[in-house]
Protein backbone atom coordinates (compact mmCIF):
# COMPACT_ATOMS: atom_id res chain seq x y z
CA UNK A 1 0.00 0.00 0.00
CA UNK A 2 2.75 2.12 0.64
CA UNK A 3 4.50 2.03 -2.90
CA UNK A 4 1.07 2.94 -4.23
CA UNK A 5 1.08 6.33 -2.04
CA UNK A 6 4.36 6.93 -3.17
CA UNK A 7 3.59 6.75 -7.12
CA UNK A 8 0.28 8.71 -6.56
CA UNK A 9 2.21 10.86 -4.99
CA UNK A 10 4.93 11.76 -7.60
CA UNK A 11 2.05 11.18 -10.22
CA UNK A 12 0.96 14.48 -9.05
CA UNK A 13 4.25 16.56 -8.04
CA UNK A 14 4.86 15.40 -12.34
CA UNK A 15 1.62 16.67 -13.00
CA UNK A 16 2.19 20.26 -11.18
CA UNK A 17 5.63 20.61 -12.86
CA UNK A 18 4.15 19.60 -16.00
CA UNK A 19 1.35 22.46 -15.71
CA UNK A 20 3.19 24.84 -14.39
CA UNK A 21 6.10 24.63 -17.33
CA UNK A 22 3.45 24.43 -19.73
CA UNK A 23 2.47 28.17 -18.14
CA UNK A 24 5.38 29.53 -17.92
CA UNK A 25 5.55 29.12 -21.71
CA UNK A 26 1.93 30.07 -22.31
CA UNK A 27 3.16 33.62 -20.48
CA UNK A 28 6.70 33.87 -22.33
CA UNK A 29 4.75 33.80 -25.74
CA UNK A 30 2.03 35.99 -24.46
CA UNK A 31 4.41 38.83 -23.12
CA UNK A 32 6.97 38.52 -26.44
CA UNK A 33 3.53 39.18 -29.06
CA UNK A 34 3.97 41.94 -30.58
CA UNK A 35 0.72 44.07 -30.47
CA UNK A 36 0.19 44.83 -34.63
CA UNK A 37 1.04 48.47 -34.35
CA UNK A 38 1.84 50.73 -37.20
CA UNK A 39 5.43 50.99 -37.22
CA UNK A 40 5.50 53.35 -40.71
CA UNK A 41 3.53 53.42 -43.64
CA UNK A 42 4.49 55.39 -46.98
CA UNK A 43 1.75 55.76 -49.31
CA UNK A 44 1.70 55.59 -53.39
CA UNK A 45 2.77 58.66 -54.71
CA UNK A 46 0.21 60.05 -57.42
CA UNK A 47 2.88 59.75 -60.15
CA UNK A 48 2.36 55.74 -60.55
CA UNK A 49 -0.57 54.40 -61.23
CA UNK A 50 -1.09 50.46 -61.45
CA UNK A 51 -4.73 50.75 -62.79
CA UNK A 52 -6.06 48.65 -59.96
CA UNK A 53 -7.63 49.79 -57.45
CA UNK A 54 -4.95 52.13 -56.72
CA UNK A 55 -3.44 53.77 -54.49
CA UNK A 56 -2.19 51.49 -51.93
CA UNK A 57 0.53 51.80 -49.18
CA UNK A 58 3.41 49.96 -47.61
CA UNK A 59 2.80 49.44 -43.94
CA UNK A 60 5.57 47.74 -41.42
CA UNK A 61 3.48 46.49 -38.11
CA UNK A 62 4.58 45.15 -35.25
CA UNK A 63 3.97 41.40 -35.71
CA UNK A 64 1.48 40.23 -33.39
CA UNK A 65 0.55 37.01 -34.89
CA UNK A 66 3.51 34.95 -33.90
CA UNK A 67 4.90 34.62 -30.51
CA UNK A 68 8.47 35.11 -29.53
CA UNK A 69 9.07 32.32 -27.00
CA UNK A 70 12.71 31.55 -27.95
CA UNK A 71 14.12 34.42 -29.80
CA UNK A 72 14.50 38.26 -28.22
CA UNK A 73 14.49 39.64 -31.96
CA UNK A 74 11.43 41.51 -32.93
CA UNK A 75 9.51 40.07 -35.77
CA UNK A 76 7.30 42.39 -38.11
CA UNK A 77 4.89 42.55 -41.06
CA UNK A 78 5.57 44.42 -44.11
CA UNK A 79 2.31 44.80 -45.84
CA UNK A 80 1.21 46.25 -49.36
CA UNK A 81 -2.47 47.33 -48.83
CA UNK A 82 -5.28 49.43 -50.21
CA UNK A 83 -5.23 52.35 -48.95
CA UNK A 84 -5.07 52.15 -45.27
CA UNK A 85 -6.91 48.97 -44.91
CA UNK A 86 -5.23 46.30 -43.18
CA UNK A 87 -7.76 43.84 -43.57
CA UNK A 88 -6.67 42.46 -47.05
CA UNK A 89 -3.26 42.52 -49.03
CA UNK A 90 0.35 41.42 -49.45
CA UNK A 91 1.75 40.68 -46.04
CA UNK A 92 5.28 39.00 -45.55
CA UNK A 93 6.79 38.44 -41.82
CA UNK A 94 10.33 39.71 -41.46
CA UNK A 95 12.58 40.38 -39.25
CA UNK A 96 14.80 43.74 -39.35
CA UNK A 97 18.72 43.85 -38.15
CA UNK A 98 18.11 47.42 -36.74
CA UNK A 99 22.72 47.22 -36.36
CA UNK A 100 22.00 48.10 -32.41
CA UNK A 101 19.78 51.23 -33.12
CA UNK A 102 16.25 51.01 -31.80
CA UNK A 103 14.36 49.02 -34.33
CA UNK A 104 11.21 51.72 -34.89
CA UNK A 105 13.94 54.45 -35.51
CA UNK A 106 15.89 52.10 -38.24
CA UNK A 107 12.41 51.10 -39.99
CA UNK A 108 11.03 54.49 -40.24
CA UNK A 109 14.66 56.11 -41.85
CA UNK A 110 13.79 53.29 -44.85
CA UNK A 111 13.07 54.33 -48.21
CA UNK A 112 10.40 53.00 -50.18
CA UNK A 113 10.84 53.26 -53.99
CA UNK A 114 7.28 52.67 -56.01
CA UNK A 115 7.82 51.87 -59.95
CA UNK A 116 5.27 50.78 -62.25
CA UNK A 117 6.77 47.21 -61.91
CA UNK A 118 6.22 47.52 -57.61
CA UNK A 119 7.70 48.59 -54.51
CA UNK A 120 11.00 48.62 -52.42
CA UNK A 121 11.49 48.68 -49.06
CA UNK A 122 15.40 49.98 -48.66
CA UNK A 123 16.62 49.48 -45.60
CA UNK A 124 19.37 51.32 -43.97
CA UNK A 125 21.63 48.35 -43.51
CA UNK A 126 21.59 48.24 -47.49
CA UNK A 127 19.01 45.61 -47.71
CA UNK A 128 16.48 46.01 -50.40
CA UNK A 129 13.05 43.67 -50.46
CA UNK A 130 11.02 43.81 -53.84
CA UNK A 131 7.41 42.88 -54.14
CA UNK A 132 5.73 42.94 -57.63
CA UNK A 133 2.67 44.63 -57.96
CA UNK A 134 1.16 40.83 -59.30
CA UNK A 135 1.39 40.39 -55.65
CA UNK A 136 -0.54 43.31 -54.13
CA UNK A 137 -2.74 44.54 -57.21
CA UNK A 138 -6.18 43.74 -57.67
CA UNK A 139 -8.08 40.82 -55.83
CA UNK A 140 -5.58 38.55 -56.56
Amino acid sequence: MHADSTATRLGKVAGILVSGFLLGILAVAYWNTGSGAVIAKWSQPSTINYQSFDPYTLVVLESGSYPRVFSSRPTHVIAVVHHDDLSYGHFLEFSFNSQGEPVDLFIRNSKIVWTPEGVTLEIPSGHKLFIPKKAFIGGR
